[in-house]
């Protein structure tokens, strides 16, 4: 799978994150930001969130992020893929 310089799949995660997180009874905790550079460069600011969220989110992660959305993201940006 060709990954560009620009392509940061990791910004559908946070954003299909912070959407299944909205409203959940155990989201107590407010999004924070950090500063991340990467090393040719270039800076990002990703949100972090509660330590207390970690394994909620490897349950998500797994069970829907990688089972249902992201091989739709994958395939609507890259087009189609063998199965």
């Amino acid at each position: 799978m060709p990954v560009g310089e620009t392509d940061l799949l990791d910004g559908s995660v946070g954003r299909c994150w912070s959407e299944y997180r909205k409203n959940q009874p155990w989201a107590t905790h407010d999004a924070g930001k950090c500063t991340y550079k990467f090393p040719d460069g270039r800076y990002c600011n990703p949100k972090t969130y509660h330590f207390d969220e970690l394994g909620k989110y490897r349950k998500w992660e797994k069970d829907i992020y990688i089972q249902t959305i992201m091989p739709h993201y994958l395939k609507r940006k890259y087009g189609k893929m063998e199965d």
